[in-house]
C-alpha cells in the first residue's frame, strides 16, 4: 500500500524528468506561490544541493504542481 504523502510535498514537473519536492519551512502551499523546493526524503532530510526555484501551479492532468522558473 502507498503511504500518503505530507501536505508540504508536491511533484515537480522537470522536461520528461519528475520527482517529488518539498519547501523547507515544511508547510502547505498556494497556487502561484514562488519558493525553493528541495527533494523530498521520507525521512525528512535535506539534500541542499537539490534546491531548486519553483512556481506553484495547476496542471489538468496532474493537478497542483511545481515548475522550475
Amino acid at each position: 500500500m502507498r503511504k500518503e504523502l505530507p501536505d508540504h510535498v508536491i511533484w515537480l514537473v522537470d522536461g520528461d524528468e519528475g520527482r517529488y519536492v518539498h519547501q523547507y519551512e515544511f508547510r502547505p502551499f498556494a497556487i502561484g506561490d514562488v519558493a525553493t523546493f528541495y527533494d523530498y526524503h521520507e525521512d525528512g532530510t535535506f539534500d541542499y544541493d537539490s534546491a531548486t526555484t519553483c512556481r506553484v501551479e495547476r496542471d489538468a492532468v496532474y493537478g497542483e504542481i511545481a515548475r522550475k522558473v
